[in-house]
Formats: structure tokens, C-alpha cells, sequence
């Protein structure tokens, strides 16, 4: 019966502290993501990504989605930057970018490495590029690769659909 006193006394005790404790503050959408702002990888001086836009219709369902998460949707396309400096892969992309949205592609592999500690320069910098630049327009939605295509070191790109 002791045993039971004393486990209800703890019990009681944690209650009280719990109790006691103030509710985390609720920030704002600009009060939460503020500090992840310097974070967002940027070759140069990009500006960043502006604000939402207004939904565009149905243009990926969620089988899609999960299909891509899955690494099961059909690669179009593979552009490997493994061992190119940052001005030689930025190069390479620009010119990746525009043959496979001239010629209809709609999902693209980027790899481009992990770097050291998941810190590589390319892979940093990979979705400031894609979507800052002339493509952005063009991309539906970036998302990191499936462990059977790179994991970590490489990124999906899927495009819009050409009307």
C-alpha cells in the first residue's frame, strides 16, 4: 500500500506542474518563419520566393503526390551535378531546365550530392535556383528524392502540365 501513496504522490506532484506551465505563445505566420528566412539557400543575391499564389486547379491529385513521395512516378529525366563547381552546376541546370520544359517533361531527377552533414553547396542551393529563376513558373513542386534515386543527395522537380 506504500508503493501506491507514493506513486499517487508523484503522479499529483507532475499534475501540479503541468497546471502551472504557461501555454507556448501562438506567433504569427511572419513571427514563425522569420527565423527560417536566413536559411533559405540563395546563390548570389536572389530575391525570395514571394508570397503564395492563388490555387491553379487540380494539377497534381494526391495518388500523384504519394506516387512521388513513393518514387514510383516515371522519371523523365536524370541531370547528375556531382562534382561540378556552384557556377558550373547553375550553368548546367539553366540549360537542363530549358530542354525538358521545351520537350514536355514532367518529372525530373537533380542529383546532386549531400555534401558534409547534408550541407553540400549544390544541394543547398538547388531550390533557391529553381525557384527564383525563369523556371519557376514551370514547376509545380520540388521534393526530395526517394532513397532508390539519391535520397538526401537529390531532388525531385516535377514541371506543370503544357496546356
Amino acid at each position: 500500500m506504500a508503493d501506491w501513496q507514493e506513486i499517487k504522490q508523484k503522479a499529483e506532484r507532475i499534475t501540479a506542474r503541468l497546471r502551472a506551465m504557461r501555454p507556448a505563445n501562438i506567433l504569427s505566420d511572419q513571427e514563425n518563419f522569420n527565423p527560417l528566412m536566413d536559411r533559405i539557400p540563395r546563390p548570389g543575391r536572389v530575391d525570395l520566393v514571394g508570397q503564395p499564389r492563388e490555387k491553379m486547379g487540380h494539377e497534381i491529385s494526391g495518388a500523384q503526390m504519394e506516387a512521388l513521395k513513393g518514387g514510383t512516378m516515371r522519371i523523365d529525366a536524370r541531370l547528375d551535378l556531382h562534382g561540378m563547381t556552384q557556377h558550373q552546376a547553375y550553368g548546367e541546370l539553366g540549360r537542363f531546365m530549358q530542354r525538358q520544359v521545351t520537350r514536355g517533361a514532367r518529372l525530373l531527377l537533380i542529383i546532386t550530392g549531400k555534401g558534409k552533414d547534408l550541407q553540400g553547396v549544390l544541394r543547398t542551393s538547388l531550390p533557391g535556383w529553381l525557384m527564383s529563376g525563369e523556371f519557376k513558373p514551370h514547376i509545380l513542386t520540388i521534393h526530395p528524392a526517394h532513397l532508390r534515386h539519391g535520397g538526401d543527395g537529390a531532388t525531385y522537380v516535377l514541371l506543370r502540365k503544357i496546356k
